[in-house]
């Protein structure tokens, strides 16, 4: 008898997801098929089931990109060593693999190929886990960017600087502590109130990006400090011209390298003897391509750098995440609330409320990062004032929990934080103009 599971299908562009059976697949090699228990969600995901771009090659097709689950089974030729029951997170998307439904993450069994699978410790949850994937995919993926190995370890002597410019978005929270483990002294910027978490992650110094002269403060740390400074990591919007005011006064006669993760427009500024990249991942292969390139970053983002962070405690889930109740149904409402980015009043107030799904849930909202609070439709009885400096960054609906990865500045400037592996949200930037999340 064929096994079945439920997914949140999109029947068609513009959705809306509906919750039904689909067969579930066996893996294939070098496959691990894993049971969900958390998924990540992220601005892209939205404008793929609204306008179909990313190309969806076909209909009904099931999206998505970040699961933490646990190994249901396991294909022939898997060599990292997970077997059945091991608890994961992976980075599973049907984008690298031709949009083929099997592959995407909003199901509560999903196929992912092994080099993009980790296994988490016992005191992660899957919530935590949720927030891994696409951030340090990103993240990683920004310093391979501009030829720096993830193998890299400078020491305090080699006085190796790099300057982190949006640290409290999800993709900064990774590039801060990434850059901590390749050693170099940290520089971020950050709103005031995040400046103790950026330090606790590993920055050396935090920068308040809304003063004045911010980059003169930074120049004169680096020079107190006597390191050099001619790497950046220009994680959000508008950040390249700061960015390059504080390399023009640091970098002296030497070059300049900096990733820049937003889209990168053709008429972007620059400095002399700079190099300026788009946080691009390697080779996108489709229909059968090549993917060796593609394969072995992976498994040096995950395998590699991740695995021995989590093994020996210095990576941490990052940043902080707030629980709700819910539903697969939940999906499609809490894309909505992504995308309207609906904020309202000071101080978050959650109620205990009943569904015809769940018991009963609580949540204490708190403070977290520069982000924005939702609460989901589904909960009618459910109150919440927000203000936008706030996030909600996880919904648990009936053991089977989304995460929300998203973030705006308090001001007008919309800020992207994890895009999808930033060349799916450059496609959509470039069809759609700029994303406002």
């Amino acid at each position: 008898m064929t096994q079945t599971h439920d997914a949140a299908i999109l029947p068609q562009r513009g959705g809306p997801f509906i919750v039904a059976e689909r067969n579930t697949p066996e893996p294939g090699p070098n496959e691990l098929l894993i049971e969900v228990k958390a998924v990540a969600l992220n601005p892209v995901d939205w404008h793929q089931r609204d306008t179909g771009f990313p190309p969806i090659p076909s209909y009904p097709t099931v999206i998505g990109s970040d699961v933490a689950g646990i190994v249901a089974k396991v294909g022939p030729g898997v060599s990292t060593g997970l077997v059945p029951g091991t608890r994961v997170i992976a980075f599973a998307s049907n984008f690298y693999h031709d949009g083929l439904p099997d592959y995407g993450a909003f199901q509560k069994l999903v196929l992912a190929q092994a080099e993009g699978v980790v296994a988490i410790p016992d005191n992660l949850s899957f919530e935590q886990g949720a927030v891994f994937p696409l951030a340090v995919m990103t993240a990683l993926t920004a310093w391979t960017t501009i030829g720096i190995s993830l193998d890299t370890r400078y020491t305090p002597q080699d006085k190796q600087a790099v300057l982190i410019w949006g640290g409290a978005s999800s993709v900064g929270t990774f590039a801060v502590q990434s850059a901590r483990m390749l050693g170099f002294t940290v520089y971020v910027t950050a709103s005031s109130q995040n400046h103790e978490y950026m330090k606790k992650l590993g920055a050396h110094a935090v920068f308040n990006y809304k003063d004045s002269d911010v980059v003169s403060q930074i120049v004169r740390q680096t020079q107190k400090d006597g390191v050099r400074l001619n790497t950046a990591h220009c994680v959000v919007e508008d950040s390249l011209q700061p960015t390059l005011d504080v390399l023009m006064e640091t970098k002296g006669d030497a070059p300049a390298k900096v990733a820049h993760s937003p889209n990168l427009p053709q008429d972007h500024p620059t400095l002399d003897n700079t190099t300026i990249l788009f946080n691009f991942p390697p080779v996108l292969s489709f229909a059968g391509g090549d993917t060796t390139v593609r394969d072995k970053h992976m498994y040096q983002c995950f395998n590699g750098w991740l695995a021995e962070g989590l093994k020996s405690n210095t990576v941490v889930p990052s940043p902080p995440i707030q629980v709700e109740a819910g539903g697969l149904e939940g999906l499609n409402s809490a894309l909505d609330k992504l995308k309207a980015g609906d904020v309202a009043d000071e101080d978050p107030e959650f109620v205990p409320t009943k569904t015809t799904r769940t018991a009963e849930y609580v949540a204490v909202a708190t403070r977290v990062s520069e982000f924005d609070v939702f609460i989901p439709n589904e909960m009618p009885t459910a109150k919440a004032t927000m203000n936008s400096d706030e996030v909600i960054k996880l919904l648990v609906i009936d053991g089977f929990n989304i995460m929300i990865h998203m973030g705006v500045t308090n001001d007008a400037t919309a800020r992207r934080e994890t895009p999808s592996l930033t060349v799916l949200s450059t496609l959509l930037e470039i069809c759609n103009g700029t994303l406002p999340c």
